[in-house]
């Protein structure tokens, strides 16, 4: 299946790094919602395992993030 191969994307660093930020304010957002005494039941079933998803996709950014500095940092001492 297309959806379960990797690939790589051409960006900055400081682009990966602005979508890190992006996976922190909607993970902050739905647990905001989450939290809100309006919310229903059956919304936040569906806010929990939406925040799982991007909690993994922030953490997996971080790990290729801190892979990159440490191969940068490696390359620049050689």
């Amino acid at each position: 299946m297309l959806n379960g191969k990797i690939m790589s994307l051409k960006m900055t660093r400081l682009d990966i790094c602005d979508l890190m930020l992006a996976t922190t304010i909607v993970y902050i957002d739905m647990d905001m919602e989450l939290h809100d005494e309006h919310t229903t039941e059956s919304r936040k079933k569906v806010l929990r395992e939406s925040m799982k998803k991007w909690e993994c996709l922030h953490d997996e950014i971080g790990r290729q993030i801190n892979e990159f500095d440490r191969q940068f940092d490696e390359e620049s001492e050689a």
